[in-house]
């Protein structure tokens, strides 16, 4: 597997290039940089998507942030470019436009 190529966004957030889409890297405890999850924002202000993929539990978890979050989808991924094929066909799916977005790679 190849390194992950870390940059830091045009508005400051800290990402890694993955093979389909930019993450996120985000801290999963406030004030503590470890560990860490790989995180995407899909859709519009009224219907946002998470995904967020922990690489230390290789589970990828989509959820709705406009809603209640006891509806959460998991996933069992061993890398991000597991979780990248999942959340592909996630956007498909709902017919979510990414193009305009930090984490396209056109």
């Amino acid at each position: 597997m190849e390194e992950l190529q870390k940059f830091v966004s045009s508005n400051g957030l800290d990402m890694v290039e993955g093979s389909i889409y930019n993450w996120r890297v985000e801290p999963q405890y406030y004030g503590k940089p470890e560990p860490f999850a790989y995180v995407i924002h899909m859709g519009g202000m009224a219907l946002m998507y998470q995904a967020l993929y922990d690489p230390e539990k290789e589970i990828l978890s989509i959820c709705n942030i406009a809603y209640s979050s006891d509806e959460v989808l998991r996933f069992y991924c061993a890398t991000l470019w597991d979780a990248e094929i999942i959340v592909k066909a996630f956007i498909k799916a709902n017919e979510i436009d990414m193009q305009e977005t930090i984490y396209y790679i056109g």
